[in-house]
């Protein structure tokens, strides 16, 4: 299963009924290099509480567990690289 991306960022194959924003592929993309909670809020200029909604959110998307199963499941489709 793979996901699939709203904008027309990526040219990649991607075939699954999942639909990224161009908001929650930049969350991923911030969360592969590193980037706590309170770094993400200061990168999107939102508060902590606002990222971990859309941390939370993008989680439950991606029906991942952790930050990083949602980044390998990412990296894995393609939908972001290391």
């Amino acid at each position: 299963m793979s996901l699939k991306q709203s904008s027309s960022r990526s040219n990649q194959k991607q075939d699954s009924s999942y639909t990224l924003t161009e908001q929650e592929l930049q969350l991923l993309t911030a969360l592969a290099g590193g980037k706590k909670n309170e770094e993400l809020a200061e990168q999107f200029f939102t508060s902590s509480r606002t990222s971990e909604y859309w941390l939370s959110k993008l989680l439950n998307k991606m029906q991942a567990q952790t930050a990083s199963q949602a980044v390998t499941e990412a990296v894995r489709h393609n939908l972001i690289s290391l």
